[in-house]
């Protein structure tokens, strides 16, 4: 018996992912096409690029200029592509980083919150005044499960349910205030 829906949620490493990323769309579009499956794709924000500012939103433009970020616009594009051409049916679940159990390689992953509940220096990439979403791995669960539920959302991207956008400095006073123990912080 075949699967009525595949859930693709396979990631790898950054530095292989343009080389290896577009493998694993075909092995995986190939293999849910042979089954009759629908397609749930975890997707990134990569795609859109810089947005100087604004919201994000499914409208969005794809405006990456970075060579990952056109690589996943690349991606997403042949996956709403075979949609389009009747090849299987296929929808999109978009997020930001993840946070949350089990969650190591992310900016808030295995580097961050064992080091601040063990009084360890804490790393934090870039600006950390910065806003910038997270999305918790389990909302990322359901969202994903909820699209597999519904064939009236294939054909499009949706985004997952994020928190609302925060600054890295915001999320570690957060981190503070519920271990009660200041976070050695480290900016990379």
């Amino acid at each position: 018996a075949g699967a009525a829906v595949v859930y693709h949620c396979v990631n790898v490493g950054y530095h292989l992912q343009v080389e290896v990323m577009p493998k694993i769309q075909e092995a995986v579009l190939d293999a849910a096409e042979t089954e009759g499956a629908r397609l749930v794709v975890l997707d990134t924000l990569y795609p859109y690029g810089e947005t100087h500012g604004a919201v994000m939103t499914e409208d969005s433009p794809w405006n990456a200029t970075t060579r990952k970020g056109r690589m996943r616009a690349e991606l997403d594009a042949r996956y709403l592509a075979a949609h389009r051409e009747g090849r299987l049916p296929v929808v999109l679940g978009r997020s930001a980083d993840f946070f949350g159990p089990g969650v190591l390689n992310s900016t808030l992953g295995g580097a961050v919150f064992p080091a601040a509940l063990t009084g360890q220096p804490v790393p934090a990439l870039g600006d950390i005044d910065l806003p910038h979403s997270y999305t918790y791995i389990e909302d990322v669960a359901t969202g994903l499960a909820t699209l597999g539920e519904h064939p009236d959302a294939d054909g499009r991207v949706w985004h997952l349910p994020t928190a609302r956008a925060r600054t890295t400095r915001e999320i570690l006073a957060l981190v503070e205030q519920r271990t009660g123990r200041a976070v050695d912080l480290t900016v990379i």
